[in-house]
């Protein structure tokens, strides 16, 4: 894949090179605002396209209907949900859900009766989705499908994943087993289901999840789903931040971007030092920066005053709530945020106003 299309992070290369190599369950973690769901998107969107332009070229397939044929692809191929605690395995994988007459098209206009039917929950339809496509080609012309997990440790993991921890394996990708509810039709499949001998996890899709490292849900994760996965952290360095900032969603072309990304690199730095607990999954991100009011842009003075007066001090009395020092802390923090030169030093007001 060629990774020089564009400006990427040394952790969005890591993850280029991680699926390059076959390792097809990711997980990326961090501090909040990293850009790991945006930078897993990012990825799988770059695979999709790349690979449509390679079967194009491979094909002699007229240009014409190339971006066409991406749009349909990216669409087909990548999809994204998002845990959370009520999300569970009839959801990801398979459960009885209420069918109406009128679902079946046969509302006559009296009362329907109601009966409850075995349907795919969303990865399992997904997977049903590749292992139908990839019926239909040689093996070697398979394509890469991405199913992306956004808050992954939201949920109870081994509720939501039931028996498919078996099919995550690495060396288990293709092996059938029967699910919960194996011996029901599951609604809607005519013909021969593909998932008929039980199901299985298709080679060719890729699993990547994303979580805050902070959240206090992680250790939730029994270690025998962990070990399933690859883990890697998006850490908050000069090289993420300059990059992000250049972006249209920032900063674009500010001559202040890389003084800015070096007080944030320095202002993370002080605050491990004055609170000690507070590790690199509580760094200050771009997260903190993005779609701020145009009016607040003009300095780096002035982005520093708005981002502390209504993103950072907040956060950081989440982050101390409970501490004893508190109050304290937030002071010497706010001393560490601005530039001596800063007139938000003395009084924290930013320019532009708030967020509403």
């Amino acid at each position: 894949m060629n990774t020089t299309t564009g400006s990427t992070t040394n952790t969005e290369e890591r993850l280029i090179d991680l699926i390059q190599n076959g390792q097809y369950q990711i997980i990326l973690t961090g501090a909040p605002g990293t850009g790991k769901t945006y930078m897993s998107n990012r990825v799988a969107r770059q695979f999709v396209r790349e690979q449509v332009e390679d079967r194009f070229i491979a094909l002699g397939m007229e240009a014409d209907s190339l971006e066409e044929e991406i749009a349909a692809a990216l669409k087909e191929r990548i999809k994204m949900v998002q845990f959370h605690p009520s999300y569970d395995y009839t959801d990801f994988v398979e459960g009885l859900r209420p069918i109406s007459d009128k679902d079946d098209g046969k509302d006559d206009g009296r009362n329907n009766s109601m009966r409850f039917e075995k349907m795919d929950g969303t990865f399992k339809a997904f997977c049903r989705m590749v292992a139908e496509n990839n019926d239909e080609m040689d093996q070697e012309d398979w394509p890469l499908y991405f199913f992306l997990i956004d808050e992954i440790n939201r949920a109870d993991l081994s509720k939501v994943f039931g028996e498919l921890m078996f099919c995550m394996e690495k060396d288990k990708r293709g092996t059938t087993i029967y699910t919960q509810y194996h011996n029901l039709p599951t609604y809607g499949i005519e013909g021969k289901d593909v998932f008929e001998d039980g199901f299985f996890i298709p080679p060719n899709v890729v699993i990547i999840g994303t979580m805050n490292d902070i959240d206090r849900s992680v250790e939730s994760m029994d270690f025998a789903l962990r070990r399933r996965f690859v883990w890697e952290e998006v850490r908050v360095d000069e090289t993420l931040l300059t990059t992000v900032f250049r972006t249209k969603k920032f900063f674009e072309d500010r001559d202040y971007i890389e003084d800015l990304s070096g007080w944030i690199i320095a202002f993370n730095d002080a605050m491990k030092r004055e609170v000690t607990y507070l590790n690199s999954g509580y760094d200050i991100s771009q997260g903190q920066f993005s779609d701020l009011p145009e009016s607040a842009k003009g300095s780096l003075d002035e982005v520093l005053q708005w981002v502390w007066t209504y993103r950072v001090e907040s956060l950081l009395k989440e982050y101390l709530r409970g501490d004893g020092q508190l109050k304290n802390h937030l002071e010497h923090l706010k001393a560490a945020w601005f530039p001596p030169s800063s007139k938000g030093q003395a009084n924290g007001q930013p320019a532009g106003g708030g967020e509403a």
